[in-house]
């Protein structure tokens, strides 16, 4: 199981860790599809007016010859046009001949300025300006979207772990790669080809295989994922357009992506990075501090480095709310559930203490998820049922006033939390019974408290 980062950094903050290469490429190739799906509409109506009119004309002579040359019935609609251009069907004395050639002229230059044939690649008409933009156009929409979810996450994790000029690199180098394999397996000269998805393929690779040999434990499956990959692939492959790399192709971008980086992996190849190291909520840390050595080790994917960083910090300074809250994620993903209780009961301790509510009720529902509330202390969980309650949530707040009460039986504060529980369960939940014994309790086992009349 590895883990990829599909969003770098939470809420307010996420745009100051986006991967810059990554988001460049994102960002020219949706425009390009933007251009690509506009130009090509407004021309595949003007075509389709002159194909009706050039039919037109066809159906005048074509089905004349069909008993005396049935073999033009097997041509392919290009192969007849040109002979009929080449005036074999329709008489060049004929008036219709030069209507025809009129519209069958018009017909093929807009053709040729189709987006596609102006951005892919093509042998018979290279370039270096066609080959840089293969490699960010896709053929159709959906083919676009489906690859962009890809360069996404392999960019989101590369670019952190590697960087990102050797991770544009191996983009370029894959892509290339693909187009090459393309080229030289078609037979023919084939139409333009739009040769991004086999960059895509390689970043891919490169993800499976950097998050394979850092043995990185997670969420999302790596074979579930390549099989998501291949099933896409020949999903496109299959029912996109002739300007689509084939399988093998971007099956051949994936496999070199995978072994550049399985390489650098081998030759155990590390990160010199000069990029701000990010915090938890997206804040710039010193970059020579003990704490951006725990996130780049993070990053590169030693966490048994990063947790022994991370206790030396909490040993050191018992107030690094990011120390403490890294270890208790860290614990908790391996299923240390002691260790992670109170780690994020420290971290909520910390939170509260500085008046930091919202940053306090987002660890707060960290700790609901994963079930942590038994391992929260008497004061921090009397205060963050106060928080709840102070927020409006007050079905929480119920819960962990009661938990409060069952767990800290001998705690000053108890009397208080029954009587919150109390006006929760009469005031917000009308709740008579409930409420009722709620107060029973509270006269009972705390007398000299003064208790409300019921």
């Amino acid at each position: 199981m590895f883990y990829y980062r599909l969003i770098p950094a939470p809420k307010r903050t996420w745009f100051k860790s986006l991967p810059p290469v990554t988001t460049w490429l994102m960002a020219i190739s949706l425009g390009l599809l933007l251009y690509t799906v506009v130009a090509d509409s407004r021309i595949s109506r003007q075509m389709a007016r002159l194909e009706q009119r050039l039919a037109e004309i066809e159906a005048r002579y074509v089905y004349r010859l069909a008993w005396e040359n049935p073999e033009l019935f097997r041509l392919p609609m290009d192969s007849l046009r040109q002979a009929i251009a080449r005036g074999q069907v329709v008489p060049e004395e004929d008036p219709d001949f030069l209507v025809w050639l009129s519209y069958y002229q018009q017909h093929q230059e807009l053709a040729q300025i189709r987006p596609l044939e102006l951005l892919g690649f093509s042998r018979d008409r290279p370039g270096i300006w066609r080959l840089a933009t293969s490699l960010l156009v896709f053929p159709v929409w959906w083919a676009c979207l489906l690859n962009i979810a890809f360069l996404w996450l392999a960019g989101c994790n590369m670019e952190r772990g590697a960087g990102g000029h050797l991770f544009g690199g191996s983009y370029l180098a894959t892509g290339l790669a693909a187009l090459l394999i393309h080229e030289l397996a078609a037979g023919q000269p084939p139409a333009p080809v739009a040769a991004a998805s086999g960059a895509v393929a390689g970043a891919t690779g490169s993800l499976l295989a950097w998050n394979f040999m850092a043995n990185r434990p997670g969420l999302i499956n790596s074979g579930a994922l390549l099989f998501v990959w291949i099933s896409a692939q020949l999903a496109v492959s299959l029912l996109g357009p002739k300007h689509d790399l084939s399988f093998w192709a971007k099956a051949s971008g994936l496999v070199l992506g995978a072994a550049i980086w399985a390489t650098l992996r081998l030759l155990r190849w590390r990160r010199n990075t000069t990029l701000p190291v990010l915090g938890v909520w997206g804040q710039v840390i010193n970059p020579n501090s003990d704490l951006a050595q725990a996130h780049r080790l993070l990053a590169a994917g030693d966490r048994s480095g990063a947790r022994a960083r991370l206790q030396q910090i909490v040993n050191r300074d018992q107030q690094c709310l990011e120390a403490y809250l890294l270890l208790a994620r860290l614990a908790a993903e391996e299923g240390q559930r002691d260790i992670a209780g109170q780690g994020y009961s420290r971290a909520l301790e910390l939170l509260l203490d500085v008046g930091r509510y919202s940053k306090a009720s987002e660890i707060y529902a960290e700790i609901h998820r994963n079930n942590y509330e038994g391992y929260l202390s008497e004061r921090t969980m009397f205060s963050a049922a106060d928080m709840l309650e102070r927020g409006g949530k007050y079905q929480e707040a119920a819960v962990l006033y009661h938990l409060f009460v069952v767990q800290y039986p001998k705690a000053k504060v108890r009397p208080k939390a029954l009587l919150r529980l109390y006006r929760l369960y009469r005031g917000h939940f009308q709740d008579e019974a409930r409420a009722a014994k709620v107060l029973e309790q509270l006269r009972n086992e705390h007398p000299d408290f003064p208790a409300p009349e019921g």
